[in-house]
């Protein structure tokens, strides 16, 4: 808590917290000027500008800065009050910090695959229904969606146990995600199935490239201790465009394909279909 002077903003109190939060020792404080704990000094002026107005302004969410640098979240209330036989304002801060670090995490986990850090199933949805909107506000707009299937990971589970696994999909995950543009988006659907948005491609054959560059990517050994697994995937390819309004139909194709390079592969495994997307009502 600080209680400032109005309007000249000498600091007449403030507490221990004050100090500790912030990093700015008391004695360098009481007596002087404000110290300017925003970091957008925009939002003080428009505190002000409020005050004048009406005489509190509560609850208000602003982004701080510490004396080190560092920023942080707070929770402030502002009144103005009479202090002694001076006008004054009293200027609440509570520390959001821990709460802030809880949304983000909780944000995390409802949007991305706690094992391998990707989009989860919900967010690529999003991303894809982000896609469908794009390709019908510009006519001339494609983008790919590709469907992964990792063949023979279940052997992996049942021979060698899940943490095996678990190391199996995150060494993968990061090999998919490497294989992309940063406008493009990897997720897991689940299990051992992952799937991807290709934004802005010219075509199929785009699409396909980059499918091939993945397949080669994921098919490299992987060294787990003694072991050496040598993973196999099939991909299956649709390529988005004005039309396709429904991101489950677009989905469903990519899989459908999948399936038919998996039956069509050879035995290296990497097995790459095309599928032709339907056009929504």
């Amino acid at each position: 808590m600080i209680v400032t002077s109005f309007p000249d903003g000498t600091v007449i109190y403030g507490n221990r917290a004050l100090s500790d939060v912030s990093g700015v020792p008391l004695e360098d404080v009481v007596g002087n000027r404000t110290p300017d704990f925003y970091a957008d000094p925009a939002d003080r002026a428009a505190l002000m500008a409020e005050l004048d107005k009406r005489e509190r302004v509560t609850n208000r969410e602003v982004l701080l800065r510490r004396a080190d640098g560092a920023t942080y979240w707070a929770l402030l209330s502002v009144v103005k009050i009479d202090f002694g036989d001076q006008p004054a304002i009293i200027s609440a801060f509570h520390d959001l910090t821990e709460r802030k670090q809880l949304e983000e995490r909780l944000r995390v986990l409802a949007l991305y695959d706690p094992l391998t850090g990707l989009a989860n199933r919900s967010l690529f949805f999003d991303l894809l229904r982000h896609e469908i909107a794009r390709a019908d506000r510009d006519r001339d707009y494609r983008f790919g969606v590709l469907y992964l299937d990792l063949d023979g990971f279940k052997l992996v589970n049942d021979r060698w146990g899940h943490d095996v696994g678990d190391v199996f999909l995150v060494t993968i995950a990061d090999r998919l995600r490497a294989c992309l543009r940063a406008i493009d988006t990897a997720a897991r659907m689940g299990g051992d199935e992952f799937t991807v948005v290709l934004s802005g491609v010219k075509d199929a054959q785009e699409a396909a490239a980059v499918a091939q560059r993945v397949a080669m990517a994921v098919r490299e050994p992987i060294h787990h201790g003694d072991l050496v697994l040598q993973p196999a995937v099939s991909i299956g390819i649709v390529i988005g465009d004005a039309g396709r309004a429904d991101p489950e139909e677009l989905v469903r194709s990519a899989d459908a394909a999948m399936y038919r390079a998996k039956q069509g592969a050879d035995h290296d495994r990497i097995a790459i279909a095309v599928s032709t997307a339907p056009t929504g009502a």
